[in-house]
């Protein structure tokens, strides 16, 4: 190879690394940013300590411990504090808003304003991790209750909790049963979100390091969900009100459904010490607002499987004295009072996908209206 390809070779590999620079320094700071992913024997794949920047939905900076909590790091408990773990998926973690945003919070900071004169302290401490469910936070409970030594334990619910991700075997965390015993069990092989960095380290190993590029992350989804659309076809996203489907007459949870929502329940009461949850329903503003939810076979199939996990599960809470914070009517109410809904953001279709500041703050204000009406 002559001197002038050897030239040209080194002006383009450097132009391709300073693009490559350039790229990295916008994503950081614009797009996206991350402290990487580590594995934990109990808690399994959590976000290491540092700073995480998020703009898909919303926008947000965040400060994570070494245990992937969005909260400082867990110190030794005194004695005239009062200590709540919330654990909960991505809607308590909430990386769409910011951290004095979130309803941990706001929970924090209206529970301390209340016992201003008590010399109490109060810690609210968020503990939710990007799809998680029940299954993750009943196989560490007992590391919850050890590391963080929590007065009380809020778990926050959604529907698809129960519906969805409970005993699927692809997820990192699920049920199983055998000879009619639940197992709880930790998927180790649970891959990555983020997909062009771990093939590229499935290959190479030795870069390992260049997993905590953001252009690694935010290039590989890109291209999967690209690749995703070019295979099946681009669905356009569904509007609130063009969710109808088909309803069924008849529809019921099946036996095994209960049996396993029920188990569930009980080893919650078990596990954690003066247990609540807090309840996010799936709502369908549409339904209340053209009157369909006085009929249910008038609604969608998956609005009323929503209905009947959520009847079902306030059912059992109070068969467990289990205090269950739902919060259908306060969204409802607000929507009706406002009309503007508490999902959504502005990069984002309103009414769809996670809590946006004003949710979060009606759930801290009811939360916190519990423990108080409770005595703290």
């Amino acid at each position: 190879m002559g001197s002038q390809h050897i030239k040209l070779l080194i002006k383009a590999t450097s132009s391709f690394l300073f693009a490559l620079l350039l790229w990295e320094v916008i994503l950081r700071n614009l797009v996206e940013s991350s402290p990487g992913i580590r594995e934990h024997p109990l808690l399994g794949n959590i976000r290491k300590s540092g700073r995480l920047l998020h703009t898909r939905e919303g926008m947000a900076r965040m400060q994570l411990n070494s245990l992937g909590m969005r909260h400082s790091e867990i110190q030794a408990k005194q004695p005239d504090e009062y200590r709540i773990l919330v654990l909960g998926d991505s809607y308590t973690m909430a990386t769409q808003i910011a951290d004095r945003e979130t309803f941990t919070a706001l929970t924090e900071s209206i529970l301390m304003q209340t016992n201003l004169n008590s010399g109490r302290q109060i810690q609210v401490i968020n503990a939710g991790k990007e799809g998680a469910s029940p299954a993750n936070y009943l196989y560490a409970g007992n590391f919850y209750n050890s590391k963080v030594q929590p007065d009380s334990v809020v778990v926050q619910l959604t529907p698809s909790d129960f519906s969805m991700q409970l005993s699927d075997p692809a997820e990192e965390f699920y049920l199983t049963t055998r000879s009619g015993q639940y197992r709880l069990v930790y998927n180790q092989s649970f891959g990555s979100s983020d997909p062009l960095a771990s093939t590229l380290m499935g290959h190479f190993p030795q870069l390992e390091a260049l997993r905590q590029l953001s252009v690694l992350r935010v290039g590989g989804r890109q291209a999967q969900h690209f690749f995703a659309a070019t295979a099946q076809g681009i669905v356009p996203i569904a509007r609130a009100d063009d969710t109808q489907t088909q309803p069924k007459k008849n529809l019921a949870l099946s036996p095994e459904e209960k049996a396993l929502l029920d188990w569930t329940v009980q080893r919650f009461s078990q596990t954690f010490p003066n247990l609540v949850f807090v309840y996010i329903p799936a709502i369908n503003y549409q339904d209340y607002i053209s009157g369909r939810l006085a009929d249910r076979t008038k609604l969608s199939e998956n609005a009323v499987r929503n209905l009947l996990i959520e009847e079902y599960l306030e059912e059992k809470a109070a068969a467990y004295q289990i205090p269950m914070v739902n919060m259908r009517s306060d969204f409802v109410a607000f929507y009706r009072d406002r009309k503007t809904v508490l999902q959504g953001f502005n990069n984002t279709q309103p009414g769809l996908g996670h809590l946006n500041a004003a949710g979060h703050a009606l759930v801290a204000e009811k939360l916190a209206n519990f423990y108080t009406q409770a005595g703290l």
